[in-house]
Protein backbone atom coordinates (compact mmCIF):
# COMPACT_ATOMS: atom_id res chain seq x y z
CA UNK A 1 0.00 0.00 0.00
CA UNK A 2 2.95 2.68 1.01
CA UNK A 3 4.59 1.43 -1.98
CA UNK A 4 1.79 2.09 -4.33
CA UNK A 5 0.82 6.03 -2.61
CA UNK A 6 4.78 6.45 -3.59
CA UNK A 7 4.26 5.70 -6.94
CA UNK A 8 1.80 7.86 -7.35
CA UNK A 9 3.30 10.74 -4.94
CA UNK A 10 6.94 11.05 -6.06
CA UNK A 11 9.20 12.48 -3.34
CA UNK A 12 6.17 12.59 -0.85
CA UNK A 13 7.93 10.03 1.10
CA UNK A 14 10.73 10.12 3.34
CA UNK A 15 12.69 8.58 5.71
CA UNK A 16 16.57 9.22 7.26
CA UNK A 17 19.48 7.14 6.83
CA UNK A 18 19.00 4.51 8.98
CA UNK A 19 22.62 4.59 9.96
CA UNK A 20 22.14 8.32 11.95
CA UNK A 21 18.27 8.02 12.49
CA UNK A 22 16.36 5.70 15.00
CA UNK A 23 13.14 5.71 13.22
CA UNK A 24 15.28 4.96 10.15
CA UNK A 25 16.69 2.31 11.42
CA UNK A 26 13.42 0.82 12.83
CA UNK A 27 11.56 1.02 9.26
CA UNK A 28 14.83 -1.09 7.74
CA UNK A 29 14.51 -3.57 10.72
CA UNK A 30 10.63 -4.28 10.62
CA UNK A 31 10.14 -4.20 6.76
CA UNK A 32 11.62 -8.36 6.68
CA UNK A 33 8.67 -9.09 9.06
CA UNK A 34 6.33 -7.02 7.23
CA UNK A 35 7.07 -8.37 4.13
CA UNK A 36 7.40 -12.03 5.43
CA UNK A 37 11.15 -12.51 4.57
CA UNK A 38 12.50 -15.78 4.92
CA UNK A 39 14.67 -14.85 7.93
CA UNK A 40 14.49 -11.21 9.45
CA UNK A 41 17.53 -11.43 11.53
CA UNK A 42 19.72 -11.93 8.08
CA UNK A 43 20.14 -9.19 6.19
CA UNK A 44 22.41 -11.11 3.92
CA UNK A 45 20.61 -14.25 3.05
CA UNK A 46 17.27 -13.77 4.29
CA UNK A 47 15.92 -9.98 3.31
CA UNK A 48 15.54 -10.79 -0.73
CA UNK A 49 11.74 -9.50 -0.39
CA UNK A 50 12.80 -6.37 1.70
CA UNK A 51 15.73 -5.42 -0.86
CA UNK A 52 13.51 -5.38 -4.13
CA UNK A 53 11.21 -3.61 -1.61
CA UNK A 54 13.26 -1.10 -1.52
CA UNK A 55 14.95 -0.67 -4.43
CA UNK A 56 11.52 -0.04 -5.96
CA UNK A 57 10.43 2.43 -3.30
CA UNK A 58 14.20 4.22 -3.76
CA UNK A 59 12.66 5.69 -7.21
CA UNK A 60 10.33 7.52 -5.79
CA UNK A 61 12.19 8.72 -3.09
CA UNK A 62 13.76 12.02 -3.81
CA UNK A 63 16.63 11.96 -0.66
CA UNK A 64 17.54 10.08 2.48
CA UNK A 65 18.67 13.06 4.83
CA UNK A 66 21.07 12.34 7.23
CA UNK A 67 18.69 12.64 10.95
CA UNK A 68 15.50 11.87 11.80
CA UNK A 69 14.92 15.56 12.99
CA UNK A 70 15.25 16.78 9.26
CA UNK A 71 12.41 14.47 8.56
CA UNK A 72 10.06 15.98 11.16
CA UNK A 73 10.79 19.64 10.04
CA UNK A 74 10.26 18.67 6.56
CA UNK A 75 6.55 17.08 7.73
CA UNK A 76 5.90 20.33 9.74
CA UNK A 77 6.57 22.53 6.37
CA UNK A 78 4.89 20.53 3.85
CA UNK A 79 7.87 19.15 1.67
CA UNK A 80 6.80 15.33 2.24
CA UNK A 81 3.45 14.03 3.30
CA UNK A 82 4.59 10.50 4.65
CA UNK A 83 7.94 9.64 7.00
CA UNK A 84 8.93 7.17 9.10
CA UNK A 85 8.78 7.25 12.86
CA UNK A 86 8.67 5.77 15.83
CA UNK A 87 6.53 6.12 19.36
CA UNK A 88 9.20 8.05 21.05
CA UNK A 89 9.86 10.45 18.00
CA UNK A 90 6.49 11.15 17.99
CA UNK A 91 5.69 11.97 21.40
CA UNK A 92 9.01 13.62 21.30
CA UNK A 93 8.12 16.00 18.40
CA UNK A 94 4.66 16.54 19.35
CA UNK A 95 6.00 17.82 22.81
CA UNK A 96 8.53 20.68 21.75
CA UNK A 97 6.31 22.03 18.93
CA UNK A 98 8.78 20.75 15.57
CA UNK A 99 5.25 18.41 14.42
CA UNK A 100 2.04 20.62 14.12
CA UNK A 101 -0.87 19.04 16.15
CA UNK A 102 -2.63 18.78 12.43
CA UNK A 103 -0.38 15.42 11.41
CA UNK A 104 -1.88 12.32 12.46
CA UNK A 105 0.34 8.91 12.78
CA UNK A 106 -1.00 5.65 11.57
CA UNK A 107 0.80 1.76 12.45
CA UNK A 108 0.88 -0.76 10.69
CA UNK A 109 -0.65 -4.16 11.23
CA UNK A 110 1.00 -7.56 12.18
CA UNK A 111 3.41 -5.56 15.06
CA UNK A 112 7.04 -7.29 15.61
CA UNK A 113 9.04 -5.11 18.06
CA UNK A 114 12.32 -4.51 17.22
CA UNK A 115 16.03 -3.40 19.27
CA UNK A 116 16.64 0.39 18.49
CA UNK A 117 20.01 0.13 19.92
CA UNK A 118 23.40 1.48 19.68
CA UNK A 119 26.86 0.87 21.19
CA UNK A 120 28.92 3.23 22.73
CA UNK A 121 31.85 2.87 24.42
CA UNK A 122 32.93 4.41 28.03
CA UNK A 123 35.86 5.75 28.70
CA UNK A 124 38.11 5.10 31.73
CA UNK A 125 38.96 8.50 32.79
CA UNK A 126 37.78 11.98 32.30
CA UNK A 127 40.75 13.37 29.86
CA UNK A 128 40.29 10.32 27.64
CA UNK A 129 36.54 10.30 27.02
CA UNK A 130 37.17 14.35 25.90
CA UNK A 131 40.02 13.28 23.60
CA UNK A 132 37.51 10.49 22.37
CA UNK A 133 34.78 13.09 21.88
CA UNK A 134 37.27 15.52 19.82
CA UNK A 135 38.64 12.47 17.61
CA UNK A 136 34.72 10.86 17.10
CA UNK A 137 34.01 14.10 15.83
CA UNK A 138 36.34 14.12 12.71
CA UNK A 139 36.11 10.22 12.45
CA UNK A 140 34.26 8.70 9.90
CA UNK A 141 33.31 5.82 11.92
CA UNK A 142 35.15 3.89 15.12
CA UNK A 143 33.85 0.44 16.21
CA UNK A 144 37.31 -0.61 17.41
CA UNK A 145 41.12 0.15 17.61
CA UNK A 146 42.71 3.26 19.45
CA UNK A 147 41.59 5.60 16.53
CA UNK A 148 38.90 6.15 14.10
CA UNK A 149 38.84 4.39 10.59
CA UNK A 150 39.40 7.90 8.81
CA UNK A 151 38.72 11.30 9.29
CA UNK A 152 36.45 14.13 7.83
CA UNK A 153 35.35 17.53 8.80
CA UNK A 154 31.82 17.04 7.08
CA UNK A 155 30.45 15.98 10.67
CA UNK A 156 30.50 19.54 11.43
CA UNK A 157 28.58 20.44 8.74
CA UNK A 158 26.32 17.81 9.25
CA UNK A 159 26.19 18.63 13.10
CA UNK A 160 25.65 22.23 11.86
CA UNK A 161 22.10 22.01 9.40
CA UNK A 162 20.87 18.63 11.43
CA UNK A 163 20.79 20.58 15.01
CA UNK A 164 20.01 24.11 13.49
CA UNK A 165 23.04 25.41 15.07
CA UNK A 166 22.98 28.74 13.18
CA UNK A 167 19.63 29.44 15.13
CA UNK A 168 20.79 27.58 18.18
CA UNK A 169 24.11 30.10 18.28
CA UNK A 170 22.10 33.28 17.80
CA UNK A 171 19.34 32.54 20.15
CA UNK A 172 22.47 31.71 22.72
CA UNK A 173 24.21 35.35 22.16
CA UNK A 174 20.74 36.91 22.12
CA UNK A 175 19.87 35.89 25.75
CA UNK A 176 23.41 35.60 27.02
CA UNK A 177 24.25 39.30 25.66
CA UNK A 178 20.42 40.30 27.40
CA UNK A 179 21.33 38.71 30.60
CA UNK A 180 24.60 40.68 30.54
CA UNK A 181 23.11 43.43 29.91
CA UNK A 182 19.81 43.52 32.13
CA UNK A 183 22.32 42.67 34.93
CA UNK A 184 24.61 45.20 34.77
CA UNK A 185 22.04 48.11 34.32
CA UNK A 186 20.48 46.25 37.65
CA UNK A 187 23.23 45.34 39.66
CA UNK A 188 25.83 48.40 39.34
CA UNK A 189 23.25 50.86 41.23
CA UNK A 190 22.60 48.01 44.13
CA UNK A 191 26.46 47.67 44.13
CA UNK A 192 26.89 51.26 44.51
CA UNK A 193 24.29 51.39 47.26
CA UNK A 194 25.33 48.86 49.14
CA UNK A 195 28.88 50.36 48.91
CA UNK A 196 28.20 53.61 49.86
CA UNK A 197 25.18 53.49 52.40
CA UNK A 198 24.96 51.60 55.77
CA UNK A 199 21.05 50.92 56.45
CA UNK A 200 19.16 48.71 59.12
CA UNK A 201 19.22 45.30 57.54
CA UNK A 202 22.04 45.60 54.94
CA UNK A 203 23.50 42.07 55.85
CA UNK A 204 20.27 40.48 55.48
CA UNK A 205 20.29 42.14 52.29
CA UNK A 206 24.35 40.96 51.18
CA UNK A 207 22.72 37.38 52.22
CA UNK A 208 19.97 37.21 49.75
CA UNK A 209 22.24 38.40 47.26
CA UNK A 210 24.92 35.89 47.97
CA UNK A 211 22.29 32.45 48.24
CA UNK A 212 21.11 32.43 44.38
CA UNK A 213 25.35 32.06 43.95
CA UNK A 214 26.20 29.71 46.98
CA UNK A 215 23.21 27.35 46.38
CA UNK A 216 23.03 25.03 43.40
CA UNK A 217 20.83 26.21 40.59
CA UNK A 218 18.84 23.22 40.59
CA UNK A 219 17.82 23.63 44.04
CA UNK A 220 15.64 26.75 43.62
CA UNK A 221 15.30 26.18 39.55
CA UNK A 222 12.34 24.00 39.74
CA UNK A 223 10.14 26.60 42.02
CA UNK A 224 11.60 29.18 39.84
CA UNK A 225 10.39 27.61 36.84
CA UNK A 226 7.07 26.86 38.02
CA UNK A 227 6.62 30.36 38.90
CA UNK A 228 7.18 31.23 35.15
CA UNK A 229 5.25 28.53 34.10
CA UNK A 230 2.33 29.74 36.42
CA UNK A 231 2.39 33.59 34.91
CA UNK A 232 3.09 32.43 31.31
CA UNK A 233 6.67 33.12 30.68
CA UNK A 234 8.39 29.27 30.84
CA UNK A 235 8.74 27.89 27.53
CA UNK A 236 9.66 32.10 26.13
CA UNK A 237 12.60 33.87 25.49
CA UNK A 238 11.46 36.09 27.89
CA UNK A 239 11.27 33.65 30.30
CA UNK A 240 14.55 32.00 30.03
CA UNK A 241 16.22 35.38 30.23
CA UNK A 242 13.92 36.10 33.52
CA UNK A 243 15.48 32.98 35.13
CA UNK A 244 19.43 33.38 34.17
CA UNK A 245 18.38 36.98 35.96
CA UNK A 246 18.52 35.32 39.25
CA UNK A 247 21.96 34.19 39.96
CA UNK A 248 23.23 36.93 37.29
CA UNK A 249 22.52 39.99 39.16
CA UNK A 250 24.10 39.02 42.56
CA UNK A 251 26.95 38.21 40.92
CA UNK A 252 27.20 41.86 39.01
CA UNK A 253 26.23 43.33 43.03
CA UNK A 254 29.46 40.95 44.10
CA UNK A 255 31.69 41.48 41.62
CA UNK A 256 31.29 45.40 41.63
CA UNK A 257 31.30 46.03 45.13
CA UNK A 258 35.19 45.65 45.77
CA UNK A 259 35.37 48.16 42.92
CA UNK A 260 33.20 50.75 43.68
CA UNK A 261 34.81 50.35 47.83
CA UNK A 262 37.77 51.56 46.43
CA UNK A 263 37.21 54.60 44.91
CA UNK A 264 38.03 57.37 46.79
CA UNK A 265 34.29 59.08 47.98
CA UNK A 266 36.05 62.23 48.62
CA UNK A 267 36.64 62.60 44.76
CA UNK A 268 32.36 62.63 44.80
CA UNK A 269 32.60 65.15 46.80
CA UNK A 270 35.47 67.40 45.39
CA UNK A 271 32.99 67.13 42.34
CA UNK A 272 30.02 68.55 44.01
CA UNK A 273 31.53 70.62 45.54
CA UNK A 274 32.89 72.24 42.07
CA UNK A 275 29.31 72.34 40.80
CA UNK A 276 28.96 69.06 38.98
CA UNK A 277 25.66 67.97 38.69
CA UNK A 278 24.63 64.15 40.11
CA UNK A 279 25.09 62.56 36.31
CA UNK A 280 28.42 64.51 35.26
CA UNK A 281 29.70 62.79 38.71
CA UNK A 282 28.11 59.77 37.99
CA UNK A 283 29.61 59.65 33.99
CA UNK A 284 32.66 61.80 34.52
CA UNK A 285 34.35 60.87 37.28
CA UNK A 286 32.41 57.49 38.67
CA UNK A 287 32.09 55.52 35.14
CA UNK A 288 35.23 55.59 34.10
CA UNK A 289 36.89 54.31 37.27
CA UNK A 290 34.25 51.37 37.43
CA UNK A 291 34.91 50.93 33.81
CA UNK A 292 37.59 47.88 34.65
CA UNK A 293 34.52 46.85 36.83
CA UNK A 294 32.20 46.68 34.36
CA UNK A 295 34.44 44.76 32.08
CA UNK A 296 35.02 42.42 34.55
CA UNK A 297 31.49 41.88 35.82
CA UNK A 298 29.88 41.44 32.37
CA UNK A 299 32.62 39.36 30.96
CA UNK A 300 32.31 36.73 34.20
CA UNK A 301 28.22 36.76 33.42
CA UNK A 302 28.37 36.22 29.64
CA UNK A 303 30.75 32.59 30.72
CA UNK A 304 28.25 32.02 33.66
CA UNK A 305 25.33 32.73 31.18
CA UNK A 306 26.49 30.71 27.97
CA UNK A 307 26.98 27.80 30.04
CA UNK A 308 24.05 27.55 32.55
CA UNK A 309 21.87 24.23 31.80
CA UNK A 310 19.60 23.87 34.97
CA UNK A 311 17.66 27.05 34.73
CA UNK A 312 17.81 27.19 30.89
CA UNK A 313 17.22 23.63 31.03
CA UNK A 314 13.98 23.57 32.76
CA UNK A 315 12.49 27.14 31.13
CA UNK A 316 13.24 27.30 27.45
CA UNK A 317 10.85 26.29 24.87
CA UNK A 318 11.73 24.85 21.03
CA UNK A 319 12.91 28.16 20.09
CA UNK A 320 14.58 29.33 23.12
CA UNK A 321 17.09 26.59 23.60
CA UNK A 322 20.69 27.52 23.91
CA UNK A 323 23.59 25.55 22.57
CA UNK A 324 24.35 23.74 25.64
CA UNK A 325 20.22 22.74 26.04
CA UNK A 326 20.31 21.80 22.75
CA UNK A 327 23.53 19.57 22.86
CA UNK A 328 21.82 17.71 26.00
CA UNK A 329 18.85 16.98 23.93
CA UNK A 330 20.68 15.74 21.15
CA UNK A 331 22.40 13.22 23.27
CA UNK A 332 19.22 11.92 25.07
CA UNK A 333 15.73 12.79 23.06
CA UNK A 334 14.50 9.69 21.68
CA UNK A 335 16.18 8.29 18.36
CA UNK A 336 19.59 7.20 17.12
CA UNK A 337 21.83 10.33 16.07
CA UNK A 338 25.23 9.75 14.59
CA UNK A 339 27.73 9.79 17.60
CA UNK A 340 29.70 11.76 15.55
CA UNK A 341 27.44 14.78 14.95
CA UNK A 342 26.60 14.80 18.47
CA UNK A 343 30.52 14.84 19.21
CA UNK A 344 31.10 17.78 17.06
CA UNK A 345 28.28 19.67 18.41
CA UNK A 346 30.10 18.90 21.73
CA UNK A 347 33.40 20.86 20.21
CA UNK A 348 31.57 23.79 19.39
CA UNK A 349 30.28 24.34 22.70
CA UNK A 350 33.22 23.18 24.50
CA UNK A 351 35.31 25.46 21.49
CA UNK A 352 33.26 28.40 22.56
CA UNK A 353 33.51 27.94 26.24
CA UNK A 354 37.08 28.06 25.92
CA UNK A 355 37.26 31.37 23.59
CA UNK A 356 34.89 32.95 26.57
CA UNK A 357 37.37 31.84 29.31
CA UNK A 358 40.64 32.90 27.49
CA UNK A 359 39.23 36.07 27.06
CA UNK A 360 37.62 36.12 30.05
CA UNK A 361 40.87 35.70 31.89
CA UNK A 362 42.99 37.72 29.93
CA UNK A 363 40.81 40.82 30.22
CA UNK A 364 40.14 40.19 34.33
CA UNK A 365 42.60 40.26 36.98
CA UNK A 366 40.99 37.75 39.57
CA UNK A 367 42.80 39.72 42.28
CA UNK A 368 40.85 42.91 41.65
CA UNK A 369 37.30 41.04 42.74
CA UNK A 370 38.65 40.56 46.17
CA UNK A 371 40.60 43.40 46.75
CA UNK A 372 39.05 45.72 49.35
CA UNK A 373 40.04 49.67 50.55
CA UNK A 374 41.72 49.95 53.50
CA UNK A 375 42.38 53.10 55.05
Amino acid sequence: MLLSWAQANPGKDKYAEPRNSGPGRTWLMGLPYLLGDSDPTDPTNGWSKTWAYLTELDKYVSQYPSGTTATMKNIASGTVDIIASTTGWYINGRAIGTVPKAISVAKFQNLTWVTDAQYGKVPIAEVSRRVDAVLDSFGRTWFNGWAPQGYTISNYSEAWNEFDLGQVMTVTFQITLLVVGISLLLGIPASYALARRDFPGKRAVMLLFVLPILVPPIAYGIPLATMLYKVHLAGSFTGVVAANLVPSIPFVVYTMTPFIEQIDPRLEQAARMCGAPTRGVLTRIIAPLLLPGMLAAGILVLVRAFGMFELTFLTAGPTSQTLVVSLFSAATSAGIRSSQSIDAMAVIYTGSMLVLLVIALRLVNPTQLVARSRD
